[in-house]
């Protein structure tokens, strides 16, 4: 069944911290810009990655950037997105800087439980909204959202606020929120994931709490750094009988066997994640490279582009 990926405008990559959301994030938004898609990538409470993967010099901050034709990135960190709402609700500076920049303000806001992660989603929510010339300022946000318990609790909070304030302006704001996350028109997550004991686990516990605590709807699951099979049994019996002959055949004999059994582990872990998780998978072979920069990405794009369960 595939997957109706690029007609989302809220497209959320999710799970375990180093299994390649950014990578993804951006590898995606090649794939969406190459498809004539005005794209964002909304970098959430993290350090900036997606611009330099995407070929980008310097840093981007806290206002959109374009970074590559039609693809612009923003970091979005929670002290300046809570001053923009402050200015925002307050609406002059003098106003916000009395109250938001008086010491004992700031000690409350940073002691009140989820306030980063409002700030944060509120600001994506905010993006989406974004209009120029009264049309959708972007196609298609991607949202790198932070690892998995920290991306968990950012995604559950509207649905916490609402279950204990029922009106009012904060329960009206976290509303616009709460139904930009469950529109099945605009709103779907992927999880992105390795070939690994761990990163599995998270992967299948974050795929339950989907339809359950996040009532966000499903999209693929990208199976990151996929290693090849090298050598098959046949190369392996030629090399053996070649090894007293030929210099290299037992070093790259090793080598193939290495490569052998990383492979079957993966392979492992990949027929776990097809038994227990039935998204469909998109699978990323890994980027052996000296160095990974945009060649990579755009591999990785091919990829993306390729995928017989992403339309």
């Amino acid at each position: 069944m595939a997957v109706q990926l690029f007609d989302k405008r809220f497209v959320v990559m999710a799970g375990k911290g180093g299994v390649g959301k950014s990578t993804m994030a951006a590898a995606t938004a090649i794939s969406a810009s190459r498809r004539g898609l005005r794209v964002l990538v909304v970098e959430l409470g993290g350090k900036e990655k997606v611009a330099n993967l995407l070929g980008y010099q310097g840093d981007v901050g806290y206002t959109p950037t374009q970074v590559r034709p039609n693809i612009d990135v923003i970091n979005v960190q929670p002290e300046p997105a809570l001053a923009e709402y402050g200015l925002m609700k307050l609406r002059f500076e003098r106003l916000y800087r009395a109250v938001f920049e008086n010491s004992l303000v700031k000690s409350l806001t940073r002691m009140i439980p989820g306030m980063n992660e409002l700030v944060l989603i509120g600001k994506a929510w905010h993006l989406e909204q974004e209009t120029s010339d009264g049309k959708p300022r972007w196609d298609m946000l991607i949202i790198d959202a932070p690892a998995t318990g920290h991306g968990v609790s950012l995604l559950v909070l509207p649905h916490v606020i609402l279950e204990a304030v029922q009106s009012g302006p904060l329960a009206s704001e976290t509303r616009l929120i709460r139904d930009l996350l469950i529109d099945r028109k605009r709103t779907i997550m992927n999880i992105v994931t390795l070939p690994e004991e761990m990163p599995v686990n998270e992967a299948l516990d974050l795929r339950k709490q989907m339809e359950t605590t996040l009532r966000i709807q499903p999209g693929a699951l990208f199976v990151n750094r996929i290693w090849p099979q090298t050598l098959t049994k046949h190369d392996i019996d030629l090399l053996e009988h070649a090894k007293s002959t030929h210099a290299n055949a037992a070093e790259i004999l090793s080598n193939g066997r290495f490569f052998g059994r990383r492979t079957t582990t993966q392979q492992q872990h990949i027929d776990r994640l097809k038994e227990e998780c039935e998204l469909p998978m998109v699978r990323i072979e890994n980027q052996f490279r000296a160095s990974f920069d945009m060649t990579a990405i755009e591999c990785i794009a091919d990829q993306i582009d390729a995928s017989p369960f992403l339309c």
